[in-house]
């Protein structure tokens, strides 16, 4: 997304999207320990699996299941911040929002796949997306307070 801003000649901004994506990725972070929480794939093994099985999804599981952390999933930082950073894109490339949009349709396509992966619940993913608009609310702030 920095490259993106950079590309368009919207450095100057590049603070503004920070606060719109360090809004939303961090305040998921901070209600971790408010919700300490399995993710469904351990919680309920075996439990509906997703059907197509690839080495790379293998790989993954074996990395997650030794290495990933397992002491809350509620809300979902995949999702706040991919769509976090589509807000903030949009708020500030407003002559091409084709490019904020797409970040927001990989956004949604992230919290679709954190569920049918079974890392994350579907109120994992809605909340998710329920915090990136603080960082969004954040940015408007900000914006009309100057």
């Amino acid at each position: 997304s920095l490259a993106v801003l950079f590309w368009n000649g919207r450095r100057d901004r590049m603070n503004e999207f920070w606060l719109a994506y360090l809004a939303g990725t961090l305040g998921v972070y901070a209600l971790f320990p408010y919700f300490p929480s399995e993710p469904p794939r351990t919680a309920f093994p075996g439990a509906d699996l997703p059907h197509i099985v690839t080495a790379l999804r293998r790989f993954n599981l074996w990395i997650v299941g030794g290495y990933g952390i397992h002491s809350s999933v509620f809300p979902s930082a995949h999702v706040s911040s991919a769509l976090s950073a589509a807000w903030g894109l949009l708020a500030i490339l407003r002559h091409r929002r084709w490019i904020g949009w797409s970040m927001a349709v990989y956004a949604l396509s992230v919290a679709l796949a954190t569920i049918y992966g079974r890392y994350h619940y579907a109120v994992d993913a809605a909340a998710g997306i329920a915090i990136s608009l603080v960082g969004f609310a954040a940015l408007r702030l900000r914006r009309n307070a100057f």
